[in-house]
């Protein structure tokens, strides 16, 4: 859904930053746009606790996963 939107975006961001520190956070900041663009022509599934986005998995193709992102303060819970 479209309202989901920005909650995923954020996820993917930050997940990102946390996931690759070798990365610099400039990096993900500057791909975020074309992220933006292209996240809406892939499926995307999330995973949510009390109406609140914990985390998504995108899908390109209908076979081929393009991430599986999990917020920070959900990881090693079974979620991913």
């Amino acid at each position: 859904r479209r309202e989901h939107f920005g909650r995923v975006m954020e996820i993917w961001l930050h997940a990102n930053i946390a996931a690759h520190s070798f990365i610099p956070r400039f990096y993900w900041e500057a791909a975020f746009s074309q992220v933006k663009d292209a996240l809406p022509a892939s499926d995307v599934f999330v995973y949510h606790e009390n109406d609140r986005i914990m985390g998504f998995i995108g899908i390109t193709g209908n076979e081929y996963i393009a991430g599986l992102f999990v917020d920070g303060n959900a990881q090693s819970q079974g979620i991913g």
